[in-house]
């Protein structure tokens, strides 16, 4: 007889019922070989013990192929509660309608928060400039933002910072979140939105935020798609007549070493 012996962590079970057959092959018929259940030998670390065994084969027959090895539970409905081991999930609820994120990082959940905490302040009527103040720290130093309206993209904390601001006070009042998608680790948003452009009901748009954070919790990804076409055009307009200046004058702060 042929032993094989190994360690399982477990986290939700304590019993797994093991199967052992060989790959199929022409020559040699699917069948199992041996079946048995075992237990955890702790409840600390969850560590299981499984010892497999099954008949020798002959040194002149070839090995077969490569066993594989298939695990189902059998106890986890009568596993008690308090014995699972398993985190409590994050809710992020209380920043509107969101799928998903619960597991999010803790970095990750500090920049959501931050980031709905500046957009309520918005919607609320107060200047555009705590919203610029509060995203800084969480803000990539190359962080790539791609407008709707042209192809190309801004690269840049400061350029990201007077883009959000400027796009804020387009906005305004009337912007809001509408569903909002969440990876499980919290790193990528998809964020579906409304709002009037400068307060114009016969110019809203509807569209997305797609971000991406980094393991620091730092926004290094911000792109927006918006329809209807005559709102994206509305858009650019109203985004036109603020951008440059603030721009401008931050290249020229940092031609200057301010």
């Amino acid at each position: 007889m042929a032993v094989v012996t190994f360690v399982v962590k477990l986290n939700l079970v304590h019993y797994f019922h093991v199967m052992i057959r060989p790959s199929l092959t022409s020559s040699q018929p699917c069948k199992r070989t041996q079946c048995l259940n075992v237990e955890t030998t702790t409840e600390s670390t969850r560590d299981v013990v499984v010892t497999l065994s099954y008949p020798a084969r002959p040194r002149s027959t070839p090995p077969p192929p490569a066993q594989h090895l298939h695990m189902f539970s059998l106890a986890r409905a009568t596993t008690p509660l308090n014995r699972i081991a398993s985190r409590a999930l994050t809710d992020l609820s209380a920043h509107g309608n969101v799928l998903g994120g619960q597991n999010i990082t803790p970095a990750a959940l500090k920049t959501f928060e931050v980031w709905h905490t500046g957009v309520t302040k918005v919607m609320k009527g107060e200047p555009t400039g705590g919203l610029k103040d509060m995203m800084k720290d969480h803000v990539a130093d190359k962080v790539k933002f791609y407008p709707p309206t042209y192809f190309n993209h801004w690269e840049g904390k400061d350029e990201f910072i007077i883009l959000i601001g400027c796009v804020s006070e387009v906005f305004g009042k009337s912007f809001v979140y509408d569903r909002q998608f969440v990876s499980d680790d919290g790193k990528d948003w998809c964020l579906e939105f409304e709002a009037d452009i400068e307060g114009d009901p016969k110019s809203r748009v509807q569209g997305v935020d797609l971000v991406r954070l980094d393991d620091e919790g730092k926004i290094v990804e911000f792109k927006v798609y918006c329809r209807p076409p005559n709102g994206v055009g509305a858009l650019k307009d109203a985004m036109m007549k603020r951008v440059p200046i603030p721009m401008a004058a931050m290249k020229a702060k940092k031609a200057l070493g301010f």
